[in-house]
């Protein structure tokens, strides 16, 4: 005979196994989330939205199983208040038309599990872990869509027999600055994005300070290559690219301030080196000035004589313009009578005036009979000989850097540029007999310049030169591959008529001088 204890513990067996169904069911949920293959791959936008509400509101679904209708209710934890309440009054429906009088039990023990999976520790760290995965495929899929993006021929050419890439990496965009471009010789990049590409022996060498950083082959959209060095700098945190080369790309890519620079990374098969490609991108402000310099060709902007021809009282205007013509002519009047005065009575900021004369000048016998048997002769400038270029306290020439830098190879100008160095070593010969001078030719940060010194003075006291003379120079390499100058010095009138009638005896002043300065060091014959 039955017990009458049986329908209770019938009742106590079945909740028992809908709870163990609840948790099995909860388990295989999250057995699921990160491994699922069969998740569909939806759109990046999709996923960084999704990705967004994770934190917050976790999607954790359940189920409950009706045995007499054999079918699923689900529910989920991020549904609303009104979700809610139907899926209660739902739940409630069945378990009536069922003859189950436990529908509050059910639903408060759904509430209890809901509760207790959101507070559990184990729970959350599986849902961050999935998160951090699932946020670094996204990453990664993001570098590998914008390292696709690479123009076609770079790709082929890095990707070819010569080069033989790997590892191809997308790294950032920058915008370029002034500063990027004309004030400093280094362009700042990512801290981040750049990690990810340094091995750790790399970071350990850029981060020494008593090294110059690791070197870096830096190509540019035309596939040339040109070698840099990456150092991070302790004084503003940051990885810099810094090089004599980086003046030199951005002035041959034409690089403007509002540009945006695309930066790559690979290395080479051959040799393990870090490879960076940056590609330019011209702004659309200097696209269309690149445009409006061709088509008007230094003249007027049709813009602005279309909007005075469109004005309506043209007499008025043209008074307008007069009494604006006027003032301006004024101002630039009282500018150019400050600026003479601020010449005249600071001699210290004195600039030196270069004479850019396209036509190379005829050079002179003497000078050609040294050249003779030399190699890659090339034209310099012509430069006028001030009176700060002779005076007795300096020893120095100002020379122009565009022109110096064309006749120097990367490790003469990595040299000249070495603080700790004194520059390199140049031949200079004059026109008045076959011996040269040994100088120096050395970059000067403070003032920007390329310089010659060592026994400049000794040199212009040989050849008498006074300022307003004029110097001719020349560049050529001798046979030992050696930087040599050729100067020669052309008398202004003035000085013409001062040789012509001396104080004194010059003569003896003149052979005194050249005695003296033959047997004076730095003297090549």
């Amino acid at each position: 005979m039955p017990s009458s204890s049986s329908p209770a513990l019938e009742e106590e067996e079945e909740e028992e196994s809908m709870l163990q169904l609840l948790e099995e069911d909860v388990d295989d949920k999250f057995k699921q989330i990160p491994d699922s293959p069969s998740m569909p791959r939806q759109p990046l936008e999709n996923l960084d939205k999704e990705f967004q509400q994770v934190p917050n509101s976790p999607e954790l679904s359940f189920s409950i199983w009706l045995e007499d209708d054999h079918e699923i209710i689900s529910t989920s934890q991020s549904q609303s208040p009104q979700e809610m309440n139907d899926f209660e009054f739902r739940l409630q429906s069945r378990s009536r038309s069922s003859q189950v009088n436990d529908g509050d039990t059910t639903v408060s023990l759904l509430r209890e599990s809901m509760e207790n999976t959101t507070t559990s520790n184990t729970c959350t760290t599986d849902h961050d872990n999935v998160n951090a995965n699932n946020m670094n495929n996204i990453k990664k899929w993001k570098e590998k869509e914008r390292a696709d993006e690479m123009p076609e021929h770079l790709r082929s050419l890095i990707f070819g027999d010569e080069v033989v890439g790997k590892d191809l990496r997308w790294i950032n965009t920058k915008h370029m600055y002034k500063r990027d471009i004309y004030y400093q010789n280094c362009l700042y990049l990512p801290n981040k994005e750049l990690e990810e590409v340094l091995t750790e022996e790399e970071k350990e060498v850029t981060h020494t300070a008593d090294k110059d950083g690791i070197e870096v082959h830096v190509f540019d959209s035309k596939m040339v290559v040109r070698k840099m060095k990456i150092k991070w700098w302790t004084s503003c945190k940051r990885y810099v690219l810094y090089g004599l080369c980086w003046k030199r790309f951005a002035r041959h890519n034409k690089v403007e301030e509002g540009d945006t620079a695309e930066i790559w990374s690979f290395r080479s098969q051959f040799v393990d080196t870090l490879c960076l490609v940056i590609n330019i991108r011209k702004a659309e402000k200097n696209k269309k000035k690149d445009q409006d310099s061709k088509a008007k060709g230094g003249g007027a902007s049709t813009s602005e004589t279309a909007a005075i021809t469109d004005k309506k009282h043209k007499g008025t205007l043209e008074k307008d313009d007069k009494k604006k013509q006027n003032i301006i002519m004024e101002e630039e009047e009282k500018v150019n009578a400050n600026m003479k005065q601020k010449i005249t009575n600071n001699n210290k900021k004195k600039k030196e005036k270069e004479i850019a004369d396209d036509d190379e000048p005829i050079m002179p016998e003497q000078l050609t009979s040294v050249i003779f048997g030399n190699i890659d002769l090339r034209w310099i400038s012509t430069k006028h000989i001030n009176a700060s270029d002779i005076r007795n306290d300096q020893n120095h020439l100002y020379l122009p850097n565009n022109e110096i830098e064309q006749v120097l190879t990367e490790e003469e100008e990595e040299v000249t540029h070495t603080e700790d160095k004194d520059g390199i070593e140049v031949l200079v010969f004059d026109s008045s007999n076959k011996c040269g001078w040994m100088m120096k030719l050395k970059w000067w940060t403070c003032c920007q310049r390329y310089v010659l010194n060592s026994h400049w003075k000794n040199f212009a006291t040989d050849n008498k030169v006074e300022g307003g003379d004029t110097a001719e120079i020349w560049s050529f390499r001798n046979n030992s591959d050696m930087l040599c100058l050729t100067i020669n010095f052309r008398k202004a009138e003035k000085n013409k008529k001062k040789d012509q009638h001396p104080k004194g005896d010059g003569a003896s002043t003149s052979g005194t001088v050249r005695r003296r300065d033959r047997n004076a060091r730095g003297r090549w014959c």
